[in-house]
């Protein structure tokens, strides 16, 4: 059986605003994390895992309209 080795590299966080400047087509893909307020565990709740890999951070990210969340639930 092949095994796969996959290399991470985290940066961040990132505000939403900020998110919105990773659009460069050669580099800004890969594996994301959102966190927020949740209703019953609280703040700084993982809310979302994704992944970019077709289009990059900030298109992906605005589909998903986390600004609306932001002003009804709290800080995304």
């Amino acid at each position: 059986m092949d095994k796969a080795i996959i290399h991470l590299q985290w940066h961040g966080p990132f505000t939403l605003i900020q998110l919105e400047k990773l659009s460069d087509e050669e580099k800004d893909y890969g594996i994301y994390q959102i966190y927020g307020s949740n209703p019953i565990y609280g703040t700084s709740t993982l809310l979302y895992i994704g992944k970019a890999s077709d289009q990059t951070f900030a298109t992906r990210i605005k589909q998903h309209e986390w600004d609306v969340w932001q002003v009804n639930e709290g800080q995304v």
